[in-house]
């Protein structure tokens, strides 16, 4: 999570850098800029809530992840739809409008997780407290051992990505 957050940090800090990386042309890296800030700012409530969804799921609890999945659905298409657009007299926020929803979604999708999380029985698994952290510090090491080669098989798999939307930028705007 420390090492997501300070990768997130410093994407969100330099995104007309990454975007030239990208080679998108100034005109799109200025307007992409606060868009990316956007969309990347939220990606670490998406990991958190992945984490919870995968947590229903393993408890064969998919109803509750299939309705949060339709409620950020709908509050996502509502969201861009108004801050797009300017719909119903808000402002037309376009590109922005479009990352702003994306945040707004992940807030509400983590929202929901987490609350849904909380009212479950005393047999649920997902309610965590100080002691389950602790009770977790011994075992920090074989989880980092297991979790290593995932890790980098998603820095591979995104490396390939943008290495994709590199060559894939040359064929210009």
């Amino acid at each position: 999570g420390a090492i997501a957050a300070v990768f997130t940090a410093v994407m969100v800090a330099f995104p007309h850098f990454w975007l030239d990386v990208l080679d998108a042309e100034p005109a799109v890296a200025d307007v992409g800029t606060p868009y990316f800030r956007l969309t990347l700012g939220s990606t670490l409530l998406l990991a958190a809530s992945t984490i919870i969804e995968s947590g229903f799921r393993a408890l064969r609890n998919t109803r509750t992840a299939m309705g949060i999945a339709v409620a950020v659905t709908i509050s996502k298409t509502g969201l861009n739809s108004l801050l797009i657009f300017g719909a119903f007299g808000l402002p037309r926020l376009e590109l922005v409008g479009a990352g702003l929803a994306t945040l707004l979604t992940q807030v509400l999708a983590f929202a929901l997780y987490v609350a849904a999380a909380r009212r479950g029985s005393d047999e649920n698994v997902l309610r965590l407290d100080a002691g389950d952290f602790k009770r977790a510090w011994p075992l920090l090491g074989t989880i980092t051992r297991i979790a290593l080669p995932a890790n980098g098989e998603r820095v591979v798999l995104n490396v390939a990505i943008l290495t994709y939307f590199t060559v894939l930028s040359q064929y210009g705007t």
